[in-house]
């Protein structure tokens, strides 16, 4: 088994809904693949959250595995989707790693602005 293989399978099992719902026992499963996939290739890895989009994940954290696998806050990026859009201005204090600075940037384009701090 390689590093590919359990992302590929992360991603998967993040994807699965009851609904709008995830799967029962779904976050500790992905979350115990991120932490092999860890195991197996090293503590970083890129998460591909967008089309596009890069950002590098560290495995041995827990919220940042759960960005790895496509998890992590969809509620947040359900209202990114219906609240920002191309042109506007967005900022965010206390960026930790930049998740939410970078999912603003991929919606509003280089037409709009977003501001960070950390």
């Amino acid at each position: 088994m390689n590093k590919s293989l359990v992302e590929t399978a992360a991603h998967g099992v993040g994807a699965i809904r009851l609904g709008r719902r995830p799967v029962p026992g779904q976050w500790r499963l992905v979350d115990a693949l991120g932490k092999l996939a860890g195991w197996m290739g090293g503590d970083r890895a890129v998460a591909t959250p967008w089309p596009g989009v890069c950002l590098e994940t560290d495995l041995t954290d827990r919220i940042q595995r759960q960005m790895w696998a496509g998890m992590y806050e969809p509620h947040v990026t359900a209202c990114f989707d219906a609240l920002i859009e191309p042109g506007d201005v967005y900022f965010d204090v206390g960026g930790h790693i930049g998740y939410h600075a970078v999912a603003a940037a991929h919606r509003v384009g280089s037409a709009g602005r977003v501001c960070t701090s950390g």
